[in-house]
């Protein structure tokens, strides 16, 4: 899957298109197809070497979309079904799919 990811060294193009696999859901967590991603301003001041660190990251932390799997441990319980539009804090939000813990799910439609 595509994926957006954030240099935070000091290199003439900070923001990089990869190719990584789609993730997997672990036990509490939902598969999201995300249609619409935040990038918040925390990310891009780090984005901009402004935090010290190195290297890179996958960058978004909100997203929206459609839960296309779940964790072993999400049952109907939790109200959470495959094919549910949902609004989340996850780690990942620009690209294809990310991984949302179902504890951080804000909207469910």
């Amino acid at each position: 899957m595509k994926s957006y990811w954030m240099h935070v060294d000091d290199v003439p193009n900070p923001i990089e298109l990869r190719e990584v696999p789609t993730p997997v859901p672990g036990p509490t967590q939902a598969l999201v197809k995300i249609h619409a991603a935040g990038l918040n301003r925390g990310e891009f001041i780090k984005g901009h070497g402004l935090h010290g660190s190195h290297g890179a990251k996958a960058i978004g932390m909100e997203g929206a979309g459609e839960i296309t799997a779940l964790g072993e441990k999400v049952t109907a319980a939790t109200g959470l079904n495959i094919g549910d539009r949902v609004m989340a804090r996850c780690a990942g939000t620009f690209a294809e799919y990310a991984l949302m813990d179902i504890r951080e799910h804000w909207v469910k439609k």
